[in-house]
């Protein structure tokens, strides 16, 4: 049965991830004519990759500290199924907040790094 549910929970943590690396990459990819902007007027290259990855930064930040809260909400359903740690163990919440904020990170670096190459004339017309 143990077998069974980390089976699950991986599914559930592959299946999560791909669907934070999703909605990051389309937000990214979504704002390349605002970059494109922002170049024209006088912006680097860094300026565009850190604005796109400290955006995608902050939401996984808004996404774990609402997991957090959701495990300490469901703490007194879960404890009764877990052995050997508790629902709030402090290395298994960091090690999932660090977990899907790299998944974020990564997720905004490959189009944020695009963003940051394109020309802003071609930029301004992919609108």
């Amino acid at each position: 049965m143990s077998r069974l549910a980390a089976l699950f929970a991986g599914f559930a943590t592959v299946l999560a991830g791909l669907g934070i690396y999703g909605v990051i990459t389309h937000m990214v990819t979504r704002r390349v004519p605002e970059f494109g902007l922002r170049m024209a007027i006088g912006a680097t290259p860094a300026r565009i990759f850190w604005s796109a990855s400290r955006e995608a930064v902050s939401l996984a930040a808004i996404g774990s500290a609402l997991g957090i809260a959701g495990a300490i909400a469901t703490m007194r359903t879960v404890t009764e199924m877990l052995f050997g740690i508790s629902a709030t163990d402090p290395l298994t919440l960091g090690t999932v907040v660090m977990l899907f904020g790299l998944i974020a990170w990564s997720a905004a670096v490959i189009p944020a790094l695009r963003a940051a190459r394109v020309d802003p004339s071609i930029a301004l017309r992919a609108d």
